[in-house]
């Protein structure tokens, strides 16, 4: 094989592999897109065991931080001034967030965006929200000899479609629980 030739295969076997590496990484940067701030934003709470959902359970949402077009927070109000972190966590740490930021709204008696109460359905909903970061924080239920106490948890308004890599404005979830039986 001629050197020219070689050194031509060699150059441009290097150049489509740095494009196609690009092209990889361009993929993953635009596959969410950016948030749109300006869009109004909802979420439904499900409170409920097998398929049967506990009515009449109160739950509070609390705004902790706006979020930016790339989705980073920034923490506002009576939570700018606590000493967390809201970017960069892991699930664990979200966890760990989520029950810190529960005691300082017990502790500073912190008033909520919304509270409301589930339905005959175990579902819960909470309409014209801003985007952005929410704490939701729920009562305990009691049904027969069993106590079940919903888990403080973060979510991000819009949410991540990670099946279809879009964000969803209008959310619903299913809140974990403790559960303890009463003899």
């Amino acid at each position: 094989m001629p050197m020219k030739l070689y050194r031509f295969l060699k150059q441009s076997t290097a150049l489509f592999m740095v494009l196609l590496i690009l092209s990889c990484f361009g993929t993953t940067a635009l596959a969410y897109g950016t948030v749109d701030i300006d869009q109004a934003a909802s979420m439904t709470v499900y409170f409920g065991k097998d398929g049967t959902g506990f009515s009449g359970v109160k739950f509070r949402i609390y705004q902790v931080a706006e979020v930016s077009e790339t989705v980073q927070f920034t923490l506002i109000g009576d939570f700018a001034d606590y000493p967390v972190t809201v970017n960069d966590l892991n699930s664990s740490g979200w966890r760990a967030l989520a029950q810190t930021l529960d005691g300082y709204v017990a502790r500073d008696g912190l008033t909520p965006a919304q509270a409301a109460r589930t339905g005959a359905d175990g579902r819960v909903i909470f309409n014209g929200l801003s985007t952005g970061l929410y704490l939701v924080v729920g009562d305990r239920f009691q049904e027969g000899r069993y106590t079940y106490t919903p888990g403080p948890f973060l979510l991000c308004l819009p949410n991540l479609d990670k099946e279809n890599d879009t964000w969803l404005y209008d959310t619903a979830v299913s809140c974990k629980y403790d559960s303890n039986y009463h003899p």
